[in-house]
């Protein structure tokens, strides 16, 4: 089968003594879903001036590409950077675009740890489950999830600096477990910081909010059973996140060069955080794009195009972080705040927040550690008040046609099982939205 590139963009990253070149492959393909093929080819310094290794290298990528397109779907849906597609959304009358990867939970993950990591895993298991509330699971087969790209082929110019947000030099050092102890200790895994599993799963929900990104750009809301890293900042990670997966993919939703226009006319990007603590290290993102060229000047001496990150936080004041950074919008909340005056506290918010910075894309932690009996929580909300939050806001961007990505951010409880249940709240509000407002009918062309 032919295939047509329709881009070709090459981009060089150092790695210290290592050059990663990044060959990007668009596919089109009338009879099978268009799909990114993002490759690394690992090669020294001397060996890049060498045509040989680089056609033998396209050969293999081309042979790639083939073995891709045998397992795609019959669809004209957008292009993805996905390793496995999902339900057509054209197709899909019942939920929106969601994307999971089994490896976002693993096994070795000591059981008696604060954070659970085997609560994504249960709450992909939940939506594919029968609720009381619904009629029918809300995913009908692990068929219908998208899967974001395999860690071997993530690019890391959409994380790293100078293209992505992130240092270089931290990506490397927890990359190649070498993260010192006392990074390790912040960050909450410690020793933990060196399993590969825990490497792969990180890269991944980065991946994740990624292609959700692009599939709520498409389609009008999407969400991401992980994700709401947002303690991380561009240096260091901290309480139990490591790579900000908010800020990594506001700069590439914002950035036409690093997504080669695929997601275009995104000039403001809204955070809006629910989660019980303070977004203290996505709030320290907010000059992502100082000083990075964009626009040109105008005869007032203003650049043109300007991109703009704006954050949100609605939290509980006393909780972690004891020491609060600044947002855009910092809503610190008392202790034992319940439904009612959170809901009316939340409308206001998010309602200037919008008015005020008229956002292009939004991206929406859905917390649930604001459970009135979450182990790291101090707020009294009950699933009903989650769930009405989450309604909400979600509706709120697509009734203005905001383009908006659900993840799910934190969670603390010893019942897994309950805690996956409020999980996947956010997903089955949103597939609320996607059904009311027939989104499967409205995708950009």
């Amino acid at each position: 089968m032919q295939f047509r590139k329709a881009c070709l963009t090459t981009l060089l990253s150092w790695n210290g003594s290592t050059n990663h070149k990044l060959l990007y492959y668009y596919q089109h393909s009338k009879v099978t879903i268009p799909t990114i093929l993002i490759a690394t080819l690992t090669t020294t310094s001397s060996s890049l001036s060498s045509m040989t290794s680089i056609h033998n290298y396209l050969d293999r990528t081309n042979q790639y590409l083939q073995q891709q397109n045998q397992n795609q779907r019959d669809t004209n849906s957008p292009i993805l950077p996905t390793s496995r597609a999902g339900l057509d959304p054209t197709d899909n009358r019942f939920h929106q675009p969601i994307v999971y990867h089994p490896n976002y939970s693993f096994k070795s993950w000591p059981t008696n740890h604060t954070f659970p990591m085997s609560k994504f895993y249960h709450t992909a298991q939940c939506l594919l489950q029968k609720q009381s509330h619904l009629p029918r699971p809300l995913v009908r087969s692990n068929q219908d999830f998208f899967y974001p790209l395999n860690v071997n082929t993530i690019p890391y110019n959409w994380i790293s600096k100078p293209t992505g947000p992130i240092d270089e030099q931290f990506l490397e050092s927890f990359l190649s477990s070498s993260l010192t102890y006392e990074q390790q200790r912040i960050i909450g895994f410690r020793e933990l910081c060196t399993y590969p599993e825990l490497i792969s799963r990180t890269l991944l929900e980065v991946s994740g909010t990624i292609l959700a990104s692009h599939l709520a750009y498409s389609y009008g809301v999407a969400t991401n059973v992980a994700g709401g890293t947002h303690h991380a900042t561009t240096s260091m990670g901290r309480g139990y996140t490591i790579l900000n997966d908010l800020a990594i993919c506001a700069k590439y939703v914002m950035d036409e060069r690093l997504n080669c226009g695929l997601i275009s006319d995104v000039d403001r990007v809204l955070v809006i955080d629910c989660d019980v603590h303070q977004g203290d290290g996505t709030a320290s993102f907010e000059n992502l794009f100082d000083n990075d060229g964009y626009g040109d000047v105008d005869d007032d001496g203003e650049r043109k195009g300007k991109k703009e990150f704006f954050t949100l936080s609605i939290h509980c004041e006393s909780n972690y972080p004891k020491q609060k950074a600044k947002s855009t919008y910092d809503i610190g909340l008392p202790d034992d705040l319940g439904d009612h005056e959170y809901f009316e506290i939340l409308v206001d918010s998010v309602n200037l927040a919008i008015e005020e910075k008229r956002p292009d894309f939004v991206f929406y932690d859905a917390g649930v550690d604001v459970f009135e009996h979450d182990v790291l929580g101090r707020l009294k909300l009950t699933e009903n008040g989650i769930r009405k939050r989450d309604r909400w806001v979600i509706e709120r961007c697509v009734s203005e046609g905001i383009p908006i990505v659900g993840v799910i951010g934190g969670g603390y409880d010893k019942d897994v099982t309950a805690l996956a249940r409020r999980h996947a709240i956010v997903h089955e509000e949103a597939a609320y939205v996607w059904r009311k407002y027939n989104l499967w009918t409205k995708a950009k062309s």
